[in-house]
């Protein structure tokens, strides 16, 4: 998987992280239920990426965040 760090979302907290995520539906409207949380390192930085899927059709979601301003 190719991830483009430069398109992170900024968050000052890991609580912050899931309010955001908390906010996002499916495009088919259902509900996601996180299924795993990655710590990744690109060129010295930090980046915290939450990975969903949706309860109704299955679609898996990523969702990556820079959290240098809390971590490392």
């Amino acid at each position: 998987m190719v991830r483009d760090f430069s398109n992170a979302l900024k968050a000052s907290s890991v609580a912050e992280e899931y309010e955001i995520t908390r906010k996002h539906k499916c495009e088919c409207g259902g509900q996601l239920k996180f299924i795993h949380q990655l710590l990744l390192n690109n060129e010295d930085r930090y980046y915290d990426e939450l990975q969903y899927v949706c309860v109704e059709c299955n679609k898996q979601y990523e969702f990556l965040f820079d959290i240098n301003s809390f971590f490392g």
